[in-house]
């Protein structure tokens, strides 16, 4: 098992780097972003859980709660995100996609998806099965890392 995680890491090491350079980056340019990647990241979060506190975003983003509160301050001001008191306790931030920010995630989503199908365009029909097949298995085996 020993050399089987050592190679299970070192397929990572290779393969972080590769979608980096072949997915994000082209997608980046191609579709000119006006949100870093760490703020579709807090927006995507935040649609799928509904009301945070910022600890909460911030352990589900994995990073400090100083680097996401001018990240979050700027989503505030582009009115993508909505900043609450928590009723329970006054001290307590608690932040939630706004609608504004429901349209654009759509908005966004949708020229992803046709960005990355283009890229896509060159993989046959049993690559895809098995990309997908791939992606399936890595997400449900890294659910359990927590």
């Amino acid at each position: 098992m020993e050399n089987n995680l050592v190679e299970v890491v070192d397929k990572l090491l290779l393969l972080l780097p590769t979608l980096e350079k072949r997915l994000i980056r082209p997608l980046e340019l191609e579709i000119k972003p006006s949100l870093s990647i760490l703020q579709y990241n807090a927006l995507f979060i935040m649609k799928n859980d509904g009301i945070l506190t910022m600890s909460e975003l911030s352990n589900k983003m994995c990073i400090s709660k100083q680097q996401l509160t001018p990240m979050v301050d700027k989503l505030i001001d582009n009115e993508l995100v909505e900043r609450m008191t928590n009723e329970k306790d006054r001290r307590i931030i608690n932040v939630r996609l706004s609608e504004r920010g429901y349209n654009f995630l759509n908005d966004s989503k949708a020229e992803i998806t046709e960005a990355l199908k283009k890229r896509m365009e060159v993989f046959d029909q049993d690559e895809v099965d098995t990309l997908l097949k791939a992606i399936n298995d890595i997400y449900s085996i890294t659910k359990k890392l927590g």
